[in-house]
């Protein structure tokens, strides 16, 4: 099984950073699925005859998204007649609801002899994205014809263009009536909710215009149940010149009706793209700044550097392998846990278990079974360290106490259980960190918070895109993908800003080299180091390094071999 703690920090950091940019298209159908629903043109004509009677068509292309939504509703009053209702690629199933139905539809039409509460739609399918609605019908005639109407005076025409009960945002939304005499002081205001047409507010930003027999009203953003009137002063002076209406929008495709996520596809992979990039471009510019600093010369200059002052040049970790030479002794100026840290650039378990291993060596502690279960303070010296203390107690030279990780609770004078080991375990854990925070080996290296903080913010920033996309602009999020790429880099690529010292680079040369060793030894270099007494040593090295399983079968294979000579 692929288990990501136990890899390379670089490979660990490519697969979290893989994971969190796959959250882009999670985010991508997140926010498609809350986009709000709106009409995108609500088209509407109207033909007024010299008689009063009126033929009206609207022409409305709805976008409804992510959300379920299973047709549209129109609420029309005095309709002599519905002629045509028509949808390309929605279901176009037509009812006038009763008096009784209308109550129970949450008041989305008025309830009234004069209103007719047309549903468009079925039941049983839900409808996504964006569909056009045509629906044909006239009026009872002289209806949008009378006097002092929409606050004009004298013989006036006043008409609710566009629905007050609509339950959507529109963008946009055209106009147009052609009536056969000529039409003063056209105007237009909103209406909210249900009031009368005297009863009808003032202008808002329309646009007006005629030509011949034909006015036109444009206006923008109309919010929802926010209806709009078109109203105007009538005279006896007929047109000779007739125009005809402006042609409606494009029609919505097919494909405009699919669920967003899969509509807009091409603008998911694009942002993923766009990530990589911000990914991939954070990353070598990490690798750039933090590249280690070496001492000026060649390769010796470089690994036995002794101090941070002089000519320094900086090296890539290409540059820096190119340096390392195999070693089959390790420096002797770092202990073998400073020296994992100094490798793998944080506090690991191995860094804490070469350093437990290491207070073996030093004769301090002595491990009293096979199992690595129980061991004992044999030191005739107090424990200087505070974990040891923890661990064995302030009076371990005194008691020689034994400790048993088997045990759980209370100690006693001769006897450490496994809850005083988890005590000063952490203890060690927040001392290393110290040393990896304030040694002279590195420059300007702690990133500003840890994966674990910055995956949080990822997921936040995460929720961040989805909303972006689903309530501001599409563009704007595919913006927002590169900088939250860039993010991912610094969060999971954040500790490339480790800038080792001349000396801490000299120490890491020194350190790979004898990693090497301990990759390639065989059983005759366990052999010499155990005749030099230096075993222990290079076994709490071969734990620091990660690589304690090829030394155990290097040891292993030197104690057969010693065994079959006996």
């Amino acid at each position: 099984m692929f288990q990501i703690k136990k890899r390379s920090r670089t490979l660990q950091a490519w697969v979290y950073s893989t994971i969190s940019i796959l959250g882009v298209i999670g985010a991508f159908w997140f926010g498609y699925a809350v986009k709000p629903q709106e009409t995108k043109s609500f088209f509407a004509t109207a033909i007024i005859y010299e008689d009063g009677s009126t033929f009206i068509r609207e022409i409305i292309d709805t976008d409804f998204a992510g959300t379920d939504q299973r047709g549209i509703f129109r609420d029309i009053p005095e309709v002599e007649s519905i002629d045509y209702v028509h949808s390309p690629y929605a279901p176009d199933n037509r009812r006038v609801l009763s008096r009784g139905e209308k109550a129970e539809f949450g008041g989305r039409c008025f309830i009234g002899q004069r209103w007719t509460c047309l549903r468009i739609g079925r039941p049983d399918i839900n409808n996504y994205g964006l569909h056009r609605y045509i629906i044909d019908y006239q009026l009872v005639s002289g209806t949008l014809l009378g006097e002092n109407q929409c606050e004009l005076s004298g013989d006036t025409i006043c008409w609710n263009a566009i629905p007050e009960r609509w339950e959507w945002d529109i963008k946009t939304a055209t106009i147009q009536i052609q009536y056969p005499y000529i039409l003063n002081n056209i105007t237009c205001g909103e209406i909210r909710g249900y009031v009368s047409e005297n009863e009808a507010t003032t202008n808002p930003d329309c646009d007006i215009t005629q030509s011949g027999n034909t006015i036109t009203i444009t206006t923008k953003n109309i919010d929802s149940r926010t209806g709009l009137f078109v109203a105007a002063q009538r005279t006896n002076t007929p047109i000779t010149e007739n125009s005809d209406f402006l042609p409606p929008p494009k029609a919505p495709t097919n494909n405009d009706g699919r669920y967003p996520f899969w509509n807009n596809i091409t603008s998911v992979i694009l942002g993923l793209i766009l990530a990589i990039l911000g990914k991939v471009g954070t990353t070598r510019l990490l690798l750039y700044r933090g590249r280690d600093i070496v001492r000026s010369g060649g390769a010796t200059e470089a690994a036995f550097a002794e101090t941070n002052d002089g000519p320094t040049k900086s090296l890539s970790n290409v540059e820096m392998n190119r340096l390392v030479t195999l070693s089959v002794v390790p420096p002797d100026n770092i202990t073998p846990y400073y020296g994992g840290i100094l490798i793998n650039e944080e506090v690991n378990r191995e860094a804490k278990q070469a350093w437990f291993l290491q207070q073996v060596s030093d004769g301090k502690v002595e491990m009293i079974n096979r199992e690595g279960s129980r061991f004992k303070y044999v030191s005739p010296n107090p424990p200087e360290s505070q974990p040891l203390k923890l661990i064995f107690g302030p009076n371990a030279a005194e008691n020689q106490p034994i400790l048993d990780l088997k045990k759980i609770g209370e100690h006693t004078k001769t006897l450490r259980t496994k809850t005083d080991f988890e005590e000063g375990w952490r203890e060690l854990g927040e001392e290393l960190k110290e040393w990896h925070e304030h040694s002279n080996l590195w420059f300007h290296k702690k990133p500003a918070f840890g994966p674990q903080l910055g995956g949080g913010i990822s997921m936040l920033l995460l929720f961040g895109l989805a909303a972006i996309i689903g309530f501001i602009s599409t563009l704007i999020g595919l913006f927002f993908c590169v900088l939250y790429g860039a993010f991912i880099a610094y969060v999971y690529r954040g500790w490339e800003l480790a800038v080792r010292s001349p000396v801490g680079s000299g120490l890491w040369i020194q350190i790979q080299g004898f990693k090497k060793f301990i990759k390639t030894s065989e059983a005759k270099h366990v052999e010499q180091a155990a005749q030099d007494g230096t075993l222990r040593l290079y076994t709490a090295w071969a734990v620091a390094l990660g690589e304690i399983k090829h030394w155990n079968n290097t040891l292993n294979s030197y104690k057969q071999n010693s065994a079959s000579l006996d």
